[in-house]
Formats: C-alpha cells, sequence, structure tokens
C-alpha cells in the first residue's frame, strides 16, 4: 500500500515536472500584460495576458496587431502555435528587446511589422526558419545584428531597416535566404561597403511566376568608400541607390561582376566625378548624378 502511495506521489510530481517545463519552454515569461489586441477571425477578444498562443478562439486567429502599448520585451515564446496566423503587426510598443524564440511555430505567417519601437539588437534565434515573406523594423534604435539574424529564411522577400542606427554592413548575412529581393536600409549610419557586402544574395529571382531583380537602397547614410569588389558574387542587379551619403570616388571596375545593373543613383554625394567605365555600363547613372561637385571637365564630358 505504502509503494502505491509513493508511486502515485512520483507520478503526480512528475506531471507538475513536465507542466512547468512546458509553461517554461513555451513561454519562459508573460510578455503581456492585460495587454490591448485586435485580433481577426476571432470575437470577443480585445485583452490579453501571458503569451499569444491557441486558447480557445485564437487558434483562428488571422492577424494580430498590438499597438500604442507597453511591451519592453518580447520574451520567448510571446506568439506561438497559431496555424493560422498570417500577419502580425506590433508597432510603437516601445520594444527595446527580442529574445530568441520570441516567434515560434507560426507556420503561414507571411507579414510581421515591429516599426517605430526600441529595439536594439537584433539576435539570432528570432526570426529565423519562419516563413515570412516581408519583414518591417523601420524607425528603431536598432545598432547590433548578429550574424546569422537573417539567416535560413526561405520565403523572406522584403526586408525593411529605414531610419535605425547601424553602422556596419555584414557579407555574411542572408545565408540560406535565397529570395530576398528587396533590401531597403535608408537613414542608417552606414560608412563603408566591404568586398563581397552581398555574396550571399542572388540577383534575379522567379517570385509567384513573375521575373523579379534585387534591388538594394542605401539612401541617406553616411557612406565614404565602397571595397572595389563589394559587388563580386552578384551577376544582375535591380537598382542599387546610394544617393545622400559622402562618396567621394568610385572605382572604375565596381560594376564589372553585373552583367547588368537597371538603375545606379549616386545623387547628392562629394564625386568629382564617375569613371567612364562606369558610364559606359550604366549611362543613365548621369541623370542620378545632381548634387554633387562635379569638375567643368566631368561636366563637359557628360554633356557631351
Amino acid at each position: 500500500m505504502e509503494k502505491r502511495r509513493d508511486r502515485v506521489k512520483m507520478f503526480l510530481f512528475a506531471v507538475v515536472l513536465l507542466f512547468a517545463f512546458e509553461t517554461i519552454s513555451g513561454c519562459d515569461y508573460p510578455t503581456f500584460k492585460n495587454t490591448s489586441v485586435t485580433v481577426v477571425g476571432v470575437r470577443g477578444v480585445d485583452k490579453i495576458s501571458g503569451c499569444l498562443e491557441p486558447d480557445g478562439a485564437l487558434e483562428k486567429a488571422s492577424y494580430i496587431q498590438i499597438i500604442n502599448q507597453s511591451i519592453p520585451v518580447l520574451y520567448s515564446g510571446a506568439i506561438r502555435n497559431l496555424p493560422n496566423l498570417v500577419d502580425a503587426v506590433l508597432d510603437n510598443n516601445g520594444i527595446i528587446e527580442i529574445n530568441a524564440g520570441a516567434f515560434y511555430n507560426l507556420p503561414k505567417l507571411q507579414l510581421m511589422r515591429l516599426e517605430n519601437n526600441n529595439i536594439e539588437v537584433l539576435k539570432n534565434g528570432v526570426f529565423n526558419n519562419l516563413m515570412i515573406k516581408e519583414l518591417h523594423l523601420m524607425n528603431n534604435s536598432i545598432s547590433v545584428i548578429d550574424q546569422g539574424t537573417f539567416n535560413h529564411m526561405p520565403q523572406l522577400t522584403i526586408l525593411n531597416l529605414d531610419k535605425n542606427r547601424l553602422s556596419n554592413w555584414n557579407g555574411d548575412w542572408f545565408l540560406y535566404t535565397p529570395t530576398i529581393s528587396n533590401l531597403s536600409f535608408k537613414s542608417n549610419q552606414l560608412k563603408h561597403i566591404p568586398k563581397g557586402a552581398f555574396r550571399n544574395l542572388k540577383g534575379f529571382h522567379i517570385i509567384a511566376g513573375r521575373n523579379i531583380t534585387t534591388n538594394i537602397n542605401f539612401d541617406d547614410n553616411l557612406i565614404e568608400t565602397i571595397d572595389p569588389n563589394a559587388l563580386e558574387g552578384l551577376n544582375v542587379l535591380g537598382w542599387l541607390f546610394l544617393s545622400k551619403n559622402k562618396i567621394r570616388e568610385l572605382d572604375e571596375n565596381l560594376l564589372d561582376p553585373l552583367e547588368n545593373i537597371d538603375w545606379l543613383k549616386l545623387s547628392f554625394n562629394q564625386l568629382s566625378c564617375v569613371p567612364d567605365k562606369i558610364i559606359e555600363k550604366i549611362p543613365t547613372v548621369t541623370r542620378y548624378i545632381d548634387g554633387n561637385p562635379l569638375s567643368d571637365y566631368c561636366r563637359a564630358k557628360i554633356f557631351r
């Protein structure tokens, strides 16, 4: 009889441990505390506490929007196990930190927007292996991006990090992220584009039956130098925007790796001229060099 009671106690203890483990591993800490939320696909839910998970009707949620709340940290498991979630919008919530595993098991998620927050660091394990196509992180305080942050994102097409504080570019980003075709890093603090900056990118894609070339926007940074081999590994490029920077000189061989480039914009830099070889490669560049201190010789050459 006593042995039986001991076995029952051990079983109950194991159940408690299992429950505790599941709770901790899925939702380390309650991210939401009576937080106002808009949910499409579910009726009667306008406040949440703990984590966003398939508790009752939330399993049917297709769109979640949380705006103008106070959420300083998105803890592990903050949004998890929602089988029908397509869009997640968390704008203007004062988010400073996102822990690895904050977004877990969201098989249909296509768009994630985390704009107008105070995120400082993008960590490994936050976005990896998600099926999202669009990731919008505009107007945060991002100054550090871990090397593997954007790796293993098989369907990512659009990445927007405009209006952040990023000062360094890493050519090792975007490993096994084959479909990315629109990168926007406007209004950051980038100073240099290094060798092989885009070596993990493809210049040409067929997405949903459409031919798409990769576009990169570096307007309004602090770029002074571009490595002569910055574009190695790319053979096609849609547009490369470099307006409103501090570029004084371009290597004449910069565009050599490219078989084709549609647009190159260099307005409002510190260029005295553009190398002949670049003009021959893309004559339309002369339309987008206004706002530079071009020499008289250069102006005459371009006019001819």
